[in-house]
């Protein structure tokens, strides 16, 4: 049931229709001038690529947990039940029904912590593939049409500007969906089928998507501050860790220049870690230095 969709967005060929008149004053996106890629790269695309897998490989180990399996195979006896009262099958409804109760019992007393237990991972990348001006220009269309109301056609625009894991797991309340499931079979006990059917079809209506972001700007500048934790016991390292400094700060402006966060704000901290990193490997104490990495690591 798991699912890893990528999509390579090319956003230039876009572009061919938007305003070439003007700048891009009153635009709230970053400015082309602010974000200039490195001339130099220390890691390949292929070792930075490497970080990503590893975070997919996390998130889908979870998928192996033996509570996927219990938490599906209670949704699959619900509707089993469903379709048994449809069918006036009431005893094999009733006969679902306990075994889902059974199931759910199991799974809330082996981890009462949980309030809730996954049924799926979904995961889809999008890793975007533009530029600096692609971004600028694309943001200030949609600055544009959104001032004059064309709400729709600016978030069509906006929909492919994003640089990210997405991650979406249905979940099964563990609070409320086994007492659905027992007040469901009291019901077909009372020879109230029509009323079980409306509890268990809204018990089914209560499993929810919850879907997290990971901006891949960040895991990329992640793994390059793993680098620079190589570096700094190395001798002359002074020039590749500067490299390495400046592809974090590229990173980090650029998934500013896609909106998931502001220099001054949830990115405020991390521009100047980079900056006291960038002072303290021109000192001979390279053990502040490695700290100063590892509160770095910490803030992303």
């Amino acid at each position: 049931m798991k699912t890893t969709g990528i999509m390579l967005l090319c956003l230039s060929l876009i572009l061919t229709g938007c305003n070439k008149n003007g700048g891009n004053e009153g635009s709230s996106f970053v400015q082309s001038d602010t974000l200039k890629s490195p001339e130099k790269q220390y890691l390949t695309e292929l070792q930075l690529q490497d970080q990503i897998d590893q975070e997919i490989r996390e998130v889908l180990s979870l998928a192996n947990d033996e509570r996927f399996n219990d938490a599906i195979e209670i949704i699959s006896l619900t509707e089993d039940a469903v379709r048994h009262i449809l069918d006036s099958a009431y005893t094999d409804a009733e006969a679902k029904l306990e075994d889902a109760i059974g199931k759910a019992a199991v799974m809330t007393a082996a981890r009462p912590d949980l309030g809730f237990f996954p049924l799926d991972v979904n995961i889809t990348v999008r890793d975007l593939v533009s530029g600096a001006d692609a971004i600028s220009a694309i943001g200030y269309e949609a600055d544009k049409l959104t001032d004059k109301g064309y709400l729709q056609a600016a978030r069509h625009l906006l929909k492919d500007l994003a640089s990210e894991i997405e991650i979406s797991t249905p979940m099964l309340p563990v609070a409320t969906y086994p007492v659905a499931l027992t007040e469901a079979a009291k019901l077909l006990y009372e020879d109230k089928p029509q009323e079980a059917l409306i509890v268990l079809n809204t018990a089914l209506s209560t499993v929810f998507v919850e879907t997290k972001y990971i901006p891949l700007p960040i895991l990329r500048a992640e793994r390059m501050l793993e680098e620079v934790e190589t570096l700094l016991d190395a001798e002359d390292k002074d020039r590749d860790i500067n490299i390495l400094l400046d592809n974090i700060d590229y990173q980090i402006r650029f998934a500013e220049a896609l909106g998931y966060g502001k220099r001054d704000k949830e990115f405020g901290e991390l521009y100047n870690a980079i900056k006291d990193i960038r002072k303290q490997i021109k000192r001979e104490n390279d053990g502040e230095s490695l700290d100063q990495t590892k509160k770095l690591r910490e803030k992303l």
